[in-house]
């Protein structure tokens, strides 16, 4: 199988949501601009999602149908994550979801 990346891990979207956080914080508590601010950090955020659970779906469905079998590994995943550096990365692939999808799949 080709390796393939997770497309949610980009940049644009990470700074993105970086910026509308900031932008946010700093807005005053109970106004309007905060209202209409985090309704702009909720859709960046739903955004993000959507597009992991779109392709963790794709990707499972396509390993499904070339496989006969799938063997999958439990992690420890809350441990992996307590380290730093790889917990962003970590966070991001979503390794619980692509389980779920291919149990539902399979």
């Amino acid at each position: 199988m080709r390796n393939t990346t997770i497309p949610v891990t980009s940049k644009s979207t990470s700074v993105t949501s970086c910026r509308k956080q900031r932008k946010l914080s700093r807005k005053q508590q109970g106004s309007n601009s905060r209202r209409k601010a985090r309704r702009l950090v909720a859709r960046v955020h739903s955004k993000i999602a959507n597009s992991r659970a779109d392709f963790l779906h794709k990707l499972s469905r396509k390993i499904v149908n070339e496989n006969q079998v799938i063997v999958v590994e439990n992690l420890a995943v809350k441990n992996m994550v307590r380290n730093h550096s790889l917990a962003k990365a970590i966070s991001d692939v979503g390794w619980g979801m692509f389980k779920g999808d291919a149990q539902i799949q399979g």
